[in-house]
């Protein structure tokens, strides 16, 4: 597309092939030991999965940029001196970046099944489960970030639980274009458009701005 045409031209609503959102996701796991998982989920087309012993600044770029993070219960979160470790790291994470996807996953017994961390992250896993299940939930939250599909359904269902409305999913999906302004998103027509209080204005935001702003490269 000519250059100039971005500024007469609103965006198009991506539409993703499964391919295309395996070529858009970052996926991080945090974990002080290698895994062989994360080797497994990068041969099956995750392009973009790494794995970091630990994190030390929660405003760093890499970690800006991830959209789903896996993380150990053990050995992790350290750095930031969480006395419960990955509890606290992954607790951590979900309360800076509400939009990206938390998952816990532990080799360990009954220690941790009642942390209240385990209601505010998006999932739970052993770690000796099979490959299989790990794709399963690194597809689920993916296509939740890039799906047009489920990412309108996240946005519905923020709405109606703050709200009560049950907003249409056509009326959602023009308004994901209407709140751009100069390709960045514009908190105030968030506000506006979906009738919210500033934090969940910010969180649908933030949906509404991975889902439209990540290009697929070839």
């Amino acid at each position: 597309m000519n250059i100039l045409n971005w500024f007469y031209k609103k965006p198009n609503i991506p539409q993703r092939s499964l391919d295309d959102i395996k070529r858009v996701t970052k996926i991080l796991f945090i974990d002080d030991i290698k895994f062989e998982v994360v080797e497994k989920i990068s041969t099956n087309g995750w392009r973009q999965c790494s794995r970091v012993k630990d994190i030390e600044d929660l405003d760093h770029a890499d970690v800006e940029k991830t959209h789903i993070f896996f993380v150990d219960i053990q050995g992790v979160g350290k750095k930031l001196n969480f006395p419960d470790e990955g509890l606290g790291l992954a607790r951590a994470l979900k309360e800076k970046y509400p939009s990206k996807a938390v998952i816990l996953y532990s080799s360990e017994g009954k220690r941790d099944i009642f942390d209240n961390t385990l209601s505010i992250v998006d999932a739970r896993i052993r770690k000796n489960a099979d490959t299989y299940e790990f794709l399963k939930l690194t597809e689920k939250f993916a296509n939740q970030a890039f799906s047009l599909e489920e990412c309108i359904q996240r946005i519905q269902k923020l709405v109606k639980d703050e709200t009560g409305e049950f907003l249409e999913l056509s009326l959602i999906k023009t308004n994901l274009l209407k709140v751009q302004n100069k390709g960045e998103i514009d908190s105030d027509k968030v506000l506006k458009a979906f009738k919210v209080t500033a934090q969940s204005g910010s969180i649908i935001g933030t949906i509404i701005k991975t889902f439209l702003t990540h290009s697929v490269s070839p």
